[in-house]
């Protein structure tokens, strides 16, 4: 694990989907990945 992944409320993520993380951007910015409320992936 090298950062945070966060899964807002009433989302739905369905089999075999994927949440890739990096650690930073090439300018070494860390960026998580957030998925909002009420999405679906």
């Amino acid at each position: 694990d090298v950062n945070s992944v966060s899964i807002g409320s009433r989302t739905n993520i369905q089999d075999n989907s994927l949440v890739h993380v990096a650690k930073s951007n090439l300018s070494g910015k860390v960026l998580p990945t957030i998925i909002g409320d009420n999405v679906t992936v």
